[in-house]
């Protein structure tokens, strides 16, 4: 073997090993992005989520404050209500008394 023929398998086996070289660091980088997008997708999705969640957690807090704030508004009317017919109970049996002591001082009929 000559001196060229042996630097030519040299050369070649070197750039086989490189290309090696090249093809395994290119599936390793490859891999290595997949990984990092994969990653950055869970971690986005993974915030998309918390923030639907807390959205809706919101809303039915101000939905069921909403709620109560109807309830207790309700519960209001209904007390003023009350407190309306209870007067005017009051007075009516006020003025039937007043009445019936005037009829009775006058003659009109006799208490007993």
């Amino acid at each position: 073997m000559t001196v060229a023929s042996v630097a030519v398998a040299t050369d070649s086996a070197e750039s086989a090993a490189g290309r090696k070289r090249i093809v395994v660091a290119s599936v390793v980088a490859l891999v290595v992005l997949a990984a990092a997008g994969i990653g950055g997708f869970l971690i986005w999705k993974n915030s998309q989520d918390t923030q639907m969640r807390n959205a809706a957690i919101a809303a039915s807090a101000s939905k069921a404050a909403a709620e109560k704030a109807a309830a207790d508004a309700e519960a209001d009317r209904v007390r003023r209500e009350r407190a309306k017919r209870a007067a005017a109970v009051k007075d009516v049996d006020a003025s039937i008394n007043t009445l019936a002591e005037k009829q009775a001082s006058e003659g009109l009929f006799e208490g007993g």
